[in-house]
């Protein structure tokens, strides 16, 4: 059964000044000093309570009002029958209680308990119907049956879980404890109902609904007819002072809106108030520059959305679009790194030498990692990267060339720097000295394009080549074999608008109308001349012109010199020429040429990228195909097996660059991602020194 809420009331506790009860022997009526103090001898009307015939002791037992009785005094009150206390007991005036003697009897009421008096458990010793475990009986004489004062009996007539207020019992502190079930005989009707308007008392809290105005403010609830459209709170009701605090205090708004949110105060919910609101006083302060929008009140933080979010009167104050990555140049625009004077410093190209690799960034700096021998690493150190470095002092770059080991690059200027091994005089400085950091190449300004060979530099200025640097096989084109420490001219080349250096050869290209030219070594025939002789000056390259026709020129957009081939990209298609025992030339066969071939399987090509021994190139949607080499995972396909055809790059799609090295490539993403693959074993693939080479692309973690 479940226990009702407890009731506690002051209560007289009558029991003890009439008495105790239970059977004794002392005389029927009182005598001497008991009737002379005895409420029946005052002289006032009759007694209609036993209250009024108590005479203030208790040993002599409880007198009762019974005006029927014969022995009764002319109040009506009948003296006790017997004594309190019980044989084996003594009265103790004092305390009120009777003491059972322990050495004649232990339970002296006879109910099979002893007296705590003796070390029992019977809390009334002189009444044998109150013993701990008795039944609890709800009486209206508030008699405690089981010795506990916090039970009153288990009256539940509506069997509504609640018991009968009207069982009730005495604690020892002389309070009344009683049920909480105001009407035992309605199970609708108890302390947790909810109250409706039926004219009925639902919750026992001695209000009737109808006339009910709970917060005591005067007005009756909505729920039953009322005005007062919050009636648990005390300042909410028809007239009320309008408080800025978010809600209708003067229930106001209609219908089921009354004394719900006020969008007049706090229109937003963002806690604040708009300064032009009515309301008065209230919690909620009057500042909110903007009571439409949440985000913008004095507690927000300041977003670059050209709105005044903090209300402190400023816009985007707490914003630098000049350096914010998340904010660069406008609000909105975030970087993958950094953000440089409005622009996201995000790679924008990459550069693949022999052993080494470089990206170069919006800003104008670069970066590089792998093999650092002889400090093309440009960080002023010969020690091997893993990760990407910053090169020293370079921040205005606008294109980087990286050759066998050295890096060059063009500045803003149109001045070319160049570091790292200088045994042919390939930094073109004037010496022979290997430069670990940036140093500038004698004579030269205005540079329009840069390349990079195994042991030789070029660069186009004004229209017209330039080289330097190892001279062997003719590869400066300036009619000499001999090499050269600072840029000698190309001869007879003066309209050139794109170049590429390979390992003993370069070639360039003109405008659209006029053939690719090369220069240099050709054993292999990678000059495309139709024969295998070296050449210190241009020749055309020929393609294979269908029989009996000559043999007609190669014209093209893009160009790319490898180890010992060249191709190019013309009119969409690709072609190669040159060395071809590991199938670099993608025709489907290992066999060299000495004139351009068509790369097999036709499609579309924006750009070349030749390497030592392999070829890759970015196709019209933006992936990446490679053929020939594959020793070292170089083709990126997910194994090590040569291809004389293109071959997709496993998980690379939108490329917007790419470069090509001795046995490993690099692309850049149009996401500024850059992924490399292929040789690692000087660190060139910025993977741990633990992975010897990479058979499809990984992502390089960047500066």
């Amino acid at each position: 059964m479940r226990a009702g809420r407890i009731v506690y009331s002051t209560f007289l506790v009558f029991t003890l000044a009439c008495g105790g009860g239970g059977g004794g022997s002392d005389a029927a009526v009182d005598s001497g000093a008991d009737a002379g103090s005895d409420a029946g001898d005052s002289g006032a009307g009759l007694c209609t309570a036993d209250t009024d015939c108590d005479d203030g002791l208790f040993c002599n037992g409880g007198e009762t009002c019974d005006a029927t009785n014969s022995i009764a005094d002319p109040r009506g009150c009948v003296p006790a029958p017997a004594d309190a206390c019980l044989a084996g007991q003594t009265c103790d005036e004092s305390s009120a209680h009777c003491l059972t003697d322990c050495d004649v009897t232990g339970d002296a009421d006879g109910d099979g308990h002893a007296s705590i008096d003796c070390g029992g458990d019977d809390c009334d010793d002189a009444d044998a119907t109150r013993f701990p475990g008795n039944t609890e009986v709800c009486d209206a004489m508030m008699h405690d049956e089981d010795c506990d004062p916090s039970t009153f009996g288990a009256k539940d007539a509506d069997g509504d879980t609640y018991i009968d207020a009207a069982c009730c019992n005495l604690d020892a502190a002389g309070a009344m404890v009683c049920g909480e079930d105001c009407d035992d005989d309605a199970m609708s009707v108890h302390p947790t109902a909810v109250e409706a308007c039926n004219n009925v008392e639902d919750n026992c809290d001695g209000v009737l609904s109808e006339t009910e105005d709970m917060d005591r403010d005067g007005f009756a609830s909505f729920a039953c007819s009322g005005t007062d459209c919050d009636d648990t709170d005390d300042r909410v009701y028809p007239g009320a002072p309008e408080r800025c605090d978010g809600f209708d205090n003067d229930c106001s708004l209609p219908g089921a809106m009354a004394g719900g949110r006020d969008l007049a105060e706090d229109g937003d919910s963002d806690g604040f108030v708009a300064p032009s609101a009515s309301c008065t006083g209230g919690p909620l302060p009057k500042t909110d520059c903007d009571d439409t929008a949440s985000s913008d009140n004095p507690d927000a933080p300041e977003l670059c959305d050209s709105r005044d979010n903090d209300c402190d009167g400023m816009i985007d104050e707490d914003f630098d679009t000049s350096t914010d990555a998340n904010n660069c140049g406008m609000c909105g625009h975030v970087c993958t790194l950094d953000c440089v004077s409005s622009s996201c410093d995000e790679p924008v190209e990459v550069a693949v030498g022999s052993r080494h690799s470089c990206v170069r960034r919006a800003s104008g700096k670069v970066y590089c990692w792998g093999a650092n021998d002889h400090g093309q690493l440009g960080d002023g150190t010969t020690t091997t990267r893993y990760r990407p470095v910053a090169v020293t002092g370079l921040t205005d770059a606008v294109q980087i060339a990286a050759g066998g080991s050295h890096t060059c690059a063009r500045r803003t200027s149109g001045q070319v720097v160049c570091w790292g091994s200088n045994a042919d005089g390939q930094l073109g400085d004037g010496t022979s000295t290997e430069r670990h950091a940036p140093t500038a190449v004698l004579g030269l300004t205005n540079a329009t394009n840069l390349t990079a060979g195994s042991s030789h530099t070029c660069a186009v200025r004004d229209f017209q080549p330039l080289c330097w640097g190892r001279g062997a096989s003719g590869r400066l084109g300036n009619g000499s074999t001999t090499g050269s420490l600072v840029p000698v001219t190309v001869t007879s080349f003066s309209d050139a608008v794109g170049i590429s250096a390979g390992g003993s050869h370069t070639c360039a290209r003109r405008d659209r109308a006029r053939p690719l030219v090369c220069w240099g070594g050709n054993v292999d025939g990678q000059l495309g001349d139709a024969t295998t002789m070296d050449r210190t000056t241009i020749v055309d390259v020929l393609t294979a012109p269908p029989p009996p026709s000559p043999a007609p020129t190669l014209t093209g957009e893009e160009i790319s010199a490898g180890g010992s081939h060249s191709c190019a990209i013309s009119t969409g298609a690709a072609y190669c020429w040159g060395s071809n025992a590991d199938g670099q030339l993608g025709d489907g066969s290992t066999t060299s040429s000495s004139i351009a071939v068509p790369v097999r399987g036709g499609g579309t090509y924006t750009q070349a990228a030749s390497g030592g021994n392999f070829t890759c190139a970015i196709d019209d949607s933006r992936h990446v195909k490679c053929w020939g080499g594959n020793s070292r995972g170089q083709l990126g396909d997910g194994d090590t097996f040569p291809r004389t055809q293109p071959n997709p790059v496993l998980d690379l799609s939108d490329v917007v660059d790419l470069s090509a090295g001795d046995r490993h490539a690099c692309a850049l993403r149009a996401s500024a991602e850059v992924l490399c693959w292929g040789d690692n074993r000087d660190g060139q693939l910025a993977q741990d020194a633990s992975m010897s080479y990479l058979t499809s692309p990984a992502r390089i973690t960047q500066p």
